[in-house]
């Protein structure tokens, strides 16, 4: 049977997908077949003597193929289950698919996980890092393969593409992150030093669940030994920890053709490396889709399977099919007439900075004279049921406005207390109801900047020291809010919401009173990439 080529010229039309129904999924439990081969725990060798465990699965053709290496911690034995909410680790694409386009896929344990029994779980450490190196180099010399090799799956399997380009394996010809974060601390551990409790510790339990399955024998006590809430807790200064597990520091490091693929929906974990991923590696080939809707149920959609294979086609089949010379950027526009739209360059160069300033009116486009304050008293009584924030919200807006791009707050703060946290919403606000737009977080203690990684719209902070508060004392702190592609509506207005924390970041042990001073001295202000229409 001869292979299926959907490698055609131009992009592919990828439908909004907002989620599957229930129990719907492309994975399913994959069988050897007149046309497919599968072999099942293959011990593929590192190169400290240890081994990991792989499931290959290639075409049947006597013929050599390029491979598409799939690495996680996620055990392979699950990706029997659909794709869907329930499970969310689902994040393997079609191997069927695959094989049958002409690829081999390489599934892969990470060691100390699923059935890779030998040794211990690194966390995305060097030592994964390595095992991912020696697994794209024993891929590619296999006898059925054509010496290329590629990276598939969304999230954790996205992480380790930015991590295995970065180490430069020689036969890595080309990775496609979809949906996959750079940076351990900014990305999921600490957003802006504000400890991310709610993922963490979630996903840190499902981890070790997913490898102590019920109806089957314990695993050896080695396997998801690694203590994940524990070390990103004691960790909570950004430093060698966090770098070392974490592709940002090395983004020029990578030499082959990257496909940056984010979705606007990840904010708190994936969309912001999506996009700094690929600002940050303009010396190679590279492409960036933004997507709308769920992330999960648009990577196992046939059209997105589909854009996918173009780039594999290209760069590991050799496949003149051009997509190298299309636009660069394409990003879904949310909000007021969602689609997509193509770009030449990211950030887009006809961005207009529009500075919106707090007043005591809500959100203007001129500071108020005088200085005004607003302040939130912490806990609230009623905690449970609203934590408390101060909102600020323009005019109704006279016509339709796309932000477009990071974003940026400057907030001038005081407190009664040595630390302040701000947590911060962006959202449309209509007669129906308010849609949250993006977020952001910065601990007052963390403000200090780092001005060679910092922009306009996107501050970057070290997260390498704290500063207490003086009481009483105002201080002026930068808050990135993630990147977004939002068409806000005529007569809707834009509301920024500030509060001194949220449901999904640890609240900590405080009790007080934080002020928001705006107007004279402290031009509080939101700036926004505002497109022109």
């Amino acid at each position: 049977m001869a292979e299926r080529d959907s490698s055609g010229t131009g992009p592919v039309d990828i439908p909004f997908t907002p989620g599957f129904p229930p129990g719907v999924g492309r994975a399913h439990p994959v069988h050897p077949s007149d046309t497919l081969v599968m072999d099942c725990n293959v011990r593929v060798p590192m190169r400290d003597g240890g081994w990991i465990a792989a499931d290959v699965y290639r075409p049947r053709a006597h013929s050599r193929h390029p491979v598409l290496l799939v690495a996680s911690g996620y055990p392979k034995k699950l990706d029997h289950l659909p794709s869907n909410p329930a499970y969310r680790f689902r994040e393997t694409s079609d191997f069927e698919w695959w094989v049958a386009h002409g690829y081999a896929i390489v599934r892969t344990d990470a060691r100390g996980t699923g059935e890779s029994t030998d040794g211990q779980w690194d966390f995305f450490g060097p030592g994964e890092q390595s095992d991912l190196y020696d697994s794209i180099e024993w891929a590619a010399a296999q006898s059925w393969a054509n010496g290329r090799v590629g990276m598939l799956g969304q999230s954790y399997f996205a992480q380790v593409q930015w991590l295995a380009a970065v180490n430069r394996p020689p036969s890595l010809a080309c990775i496609a992150p979809y949906d996959g974060l750079v940076d351990i601390y900014r990305d999921l551990a600490w957003h802006g030093g504000m400890f991310s409790q709610d993922f963490v510790a979630n996903w840190a339990a499902r981890q070790i669940h997913l490898n102590n399955l019920p109806f089957e024998p314990a695993p050896p006590g080695n396997v998801m030994r690694f203590d994940v809430t524990g070390e990103l807790i004691r960790h909570r200064l950004d430093g060698p920890f966090y770098r070392a597990r974490s592709a940002f520091w090395r983004l020029d490091q990578i030499a082959v053709p990257v496909y940056s693929i984010g979705a606007w929906e990840k904010v708190r974990l994936h969309t912001r490396g999506n996009v700094l991923g690929y600002e940050r590696i303009s010396h190679v080939p590279r492409k960036l889709l933004m997507l709308g809707g769920d992330a999960q149920a648009t990577f196992h959609t046939e059209p997105l399977m589909r854009e996918l294979e173009r780039w594999y086609a290209r760069w590991l089949k050799g496949a003149d099919n051009g997509i190298e010379r299309e636009p660069p950027v394409r990003i879904y526009v949310q909000g007021k007439n969602p689609g997509f739209r193509d770009e030449n360059e990211w950030p887009i160069a006809r961005t207009r900075v529009t500075e919106l300033y707090l007043r005591p009116d809500g959100l203007g486009p001129e500071p108020p004279a005088s200085e005004n304050e607003r302040s939130l008293e912490y806990p609230r009584n009623d905690f449970l049921r609203d934590m408390g924030a101060v909102v600020f919200e323009t005019a109704p807006l006279d016509a339709d406005i796309e932000v477009t791009g990071p974003i940026k707050l400057v907030l001038f703060v005081s407190s009664d207390q040595p630390e302040a946290d701000i947590a911060v919403t962006l959202a449309e606000r209509s007669s129906a109801g308010s849609t949250v737009v993006t977020r952001g977080w910065q601990k007052a203690s963390q403000r200090v900047l780092e001005p060679s990684l910092s922009t306009l719209l996107r501050p970057f902070h070290p997260h390498q020291s704290e500063e207490p508060l003086v009481p009483g004392e105002v201080y002026e702190v930068e808050i990135e809010i993630w990147p977004t592609s939002w068409r806000f509506a005529r007569s809707n207005r834009i509301a920024l919401s500030i509060a001194n924390g949220d449901r999904t970041h640890f609240y900590g042990f405080k009790a007080g009173r934080d002020s928001y001073h705006f107007g004279g001295r402290f031009p509080s202000r939101l700036l926004l990439p505002v497109i022109p229409a």
